[in-house]
């Protein structure tokens, strides 16, 4: 878990900014992905993209390395929980920050008023 504590509005804002911006790369490659999965029939790699591969001495086909959809959803589906988690994890620090600000400016705000009600008791 991360701990926040000592950083600033700011430095939180810049946090908050910066967990987007990751959340919008990480769909955007899942995205990615299942888009090449379907166009593909589920395959990893096209017959064509295979064969600019042997052309070019890259790549050594082995016919018992074909991999099923579920094989690619897995990962996928796991990677998915994992960020769900990590980002739930996220929200439960930023939640207990907000309430332990919540607290300290009650308790400043019912000083003030205690403060000014015995300045106004005095005069």
């Amino acid at each position: 878990m991360v701990f926040l504590y000592g950083l600033g509005q700011s430095s939180l804002h810049e946090l908050a900014f910066e967990i987007e911006l990751d959340l919008r790369q990480l769909n955007k490659l899942l995205s990615h992905v299942t888009s090449i999965i379907e166009t593909s029939g589920g395959k990893p790699y096209t017959k064509d993209f295979l064969n600019e591969l042997k052309d070019a001495g890259a790549l050594k086909v082995n016919a018992s390395l074909r991999y099923s959809e579920q094989e690619f959803t897995e990962p996928k589906d796991k990677m998915q929980r994992t960020y769900n988690e990590w980002l739930k994890g996220m929200a439960d620090v930023a939640e207990s920050k907000l309430k332990v600000s919540m607290n300290r400016l009650k308790y400043q705000l019912a000083n003030e008023r205690a403060a000014r009600l015995a300045a106004e008791n005095i005069q």
